[in-house]
C-alpha cells in the first residue's frame, strides 16, 4: 500500500530551483574578488617608486572588476554570508559589451589598505660608494706656540783625580798696593789653555837613619833625638839641625868670619854644597838664584827649587840658603817633596778668567823702581802675551797641592808719568777648586 501521508520536506530539496547555483557563482565570486585584490597588491609593490610612495591609484583596474563587484553585491543580497575584502577600485569604463551597472561610488584617490604594509625607505647596501671625508671636510687644527726649547745641560771642565780643590794662595801687597792698573786685551781669549796639570804634593818621611846621616856629612858631632814619626833634632856647638816631613831648618852657631861678602857666584857656590852634603833634597833641582842680598846686614839669600813645575810664586817646595861672609852657611830651610802626583783639571771659562783680571783679583808684578812719582798710581795695561804659573794649594798637614795659573803679561803706561813699564798679572784659573787664598 502505498504512503499517501505527506513526507518531510528535505531542506535542500524544498529550496527553489535555482538556488544553491547562486550560492556557488557566489563563493567562486568571493574567490575571483580575492585573487583579483591579491594581484592588485603584488601590482601596487610593484609600482611602488624609489622614495617609497604609493602609485597604486595610477594603476588601471584590469576588465572585468566591475562584474565581480556587481557579482559578490548579488550575492550579498541574496542572503549569503558577505565575506570582507578590501575596497575595490572601480574600472572607469564597464567590461565590453556589459550592461552599465549601478555600483557604489568610489572615491578617485587612493586609499591604503589596512594589511598593506609600511612603505620603509631603501638602506644604503654595502657595495654602494661611500664619500670618504677628505682632508678640507676636517677643522684646521688652532695654531699653537712652539714649546720652548728644553734646557741643555752645560758640559763642566774635567775635574781631576783630586776631586774639588782647596783655594790657590797668591802673595799679598807687593806692587798692588800701589799701583793700580785698567786693563785691555791684545790677543784672542781662544788662545788661552783650557787645561793644565795639578800636583799633589807628596812629602817625604826622613828616618833616623837620614838624619844620622846628614849629621855626620855636616860634621855636627851631637846626638840625633827622635821627638816623634819622622821628627829629629840635633844640637850641637857648630848648630842646631831640626827635621820634620814638610820642613828641614840649621841655625849655625857662634861663627865669625872677617873677610868680607862673597860674590853672588861664590854666595851660590856654597849654598848648592851644603844642600848636597845634608843628602835632604832629592830629584831634580834648578842651578838656584840670589833672591836677596844685603851687605849691610851681610846677608845673600839663594833660593833652590825643582825642576819642575815652574815658574811656581809660592814660597815653597824650595830650599833657602841664606850665605854671610867668608861664604859661611848661616842659616837653611828646605821643604821639598819626596814625589809628585800628577791629574789633569779643566780651566774655568777664558771670558770669566778675564773679567777676575779687570777686577784687580790677579797678583800683579811690576818694577815701579824706575817711575818718579809719589802717591798712589795708576795707568792702562795692555795684555799681548801669556805664560803658564803655579802655586799653593791647601795644607801640608793634610792635603797640599800645586795648582796652575795663567799669568798675562804685557806693558803699563802710568797716568801720573807716562812711562811704560812691563808687568804681569796672575790668576788661578783650574774650574774645581774654591776661591783664591790670599
Amino acid at each position: 500500500m502505498s504512503d499517501t501521508s505527506p513526507r518531510h520536506s528535505d531542506p535542500l530539496n524544498s529550496r527553489p530551483y535555482g538556488s544553491s547555483a547562486i550560492i556557488s557563482i557566489g563563493i567562486v565570486g568571493v574567490v575571483m574578488a580575492i585573487l583579483v585584490l591579491g594581484s592588485l597588491f603584488i601590482l601596487n609593490g610593484l609600482g611602488s617608486d624609489d622614495d617609497g610612495d604609493d602609485d597604486q591609484a595610477a594603476i588601471p583596474s584590469p576588465a572585468g572588476t566591475s562584474e565581480l563587484v556587481q557579482i559578490v553585491s548579488t550575492a550579498t543580497e541574496d542572503g549569503a554570508t558577505p565575506t570582507e575584502a578590501g575596497p575595490a577600485t572601480a574600472s572607469p569604463t564597464n567590461s565590453q559589451g556589459a550592461a552599465p551597472t549601478t555600483a557604489p561610488e568610489t572615491s578617485t584617490e587612493a586609499e591604503p589598505v589596512a594589511t598593506d604594509p609600511e612603505p620603509t625607505l631603501a638602506e644604503p647596501t654595502a657595495t654602494e660608494p661611500v664619500e670618504a671625508p677628505t682632508a678640507t671636510d676636517e677643522p684646521a687644527p688652532e695654531p699653537t706656540e712652539p714649546p720652548p726649547p728644553e734646557a741643555t745641560a752645560t758640559e763642566l771642565p774635567l775635574e781631576g783625580a783630586f776631586g774639588f780643590l782647596p783655594p790657590a794662595q797668591l802673595p799679598s801687597g807687593g806692587v798692588a798696593s800701589t799701583l793700580t792698573l785698567e786693563y785691555q786685551l791684545g790677543l784672542s781669549l781662544e788662545s788661552l789653555p783650557t787645561v793644565g796639570n795639578v800636583n799633589r804634593i807628596i812629602w817625604p818621611i826622613y828616618t833616623l837613619a837620614d838624619v844620622e846621616f846628614a849629621r855626620d856629612r855636616l860634621a855636627l858631632q851631637a846626638a840625633v833625638v827622635e821627638e816623634g814619626v819622622g821628627v829629629y833634632r840635633v844640637d850641637s856647638d857648630r848648630g842646631a839641625l831640626f827635621v820634620s816631613p814638610t820642613e828641614i831648618i840649621f841655625r849655625a852657631a857662634g861663627f865669625v868670619d872677617e873677610s868680607g861678602m862673597p860674590a853672588d857666584a861664590e854666595a851660590l857656590a856654597s849654598a848648592r854644597e851644603w844642600v848636597d852634603l845634608s843628602g835632604f833634597i832629592t830629584g831634580s833641582m834648578d842651578a838656584g838664584e840670589i833672591v836677596g842680598r844685603d851687605d849691610t846686614l851681610e846677608r845673600i839669600v839663594v833660593k833652590f827649587r825643582p825642576v819642575e813645575p815652574q815658574p811656581n810664586l809660592a814660597p815653597n817646595p824650595s830650599a833657602t840658603v841664606t850665605v854671610g861672609p867668608g861664604s859661611t852657611v848661616i842659616e837653611v830651610r828646605i821643604a821639598w817633596p819626596a814625589d809628585l802626583e800628577s791629574s789633569q783639571y779643566g780651566y774655568s771659562d777664558a771670558l770669566d778668567v778675564w773679567r777676575e783680571i779687570q777686577n784687580g783679583q790677579g797678583y800683579l808684578e811690576a818694577d815701579i823702581t824706575s817711575v818718579f812719582a809719589t802717591g798712589q798710581l795708576t795707568g792702562v795695561a795692555t795684555i799681548t802675551d801669556y805664560s803658564t804659573a803655579y802655586t799653593l794649594a791647601g795644607n801640608p798637614t793634610t792635603e797640599q797641592y800645586l795648582v796652575p795659573l795663567v799669568s798675562f803679561h804685557g806693558t803699563a803706561r802710568i797716568d801720573q808719568t807716562g812711562d811704560e813699564i812691563p808687568i804681569t798679572v796672575s790668576i788661578p784659573v783650574v774650574y774645581f777648586e774654591e776661591g783664591t787664598a790670599g
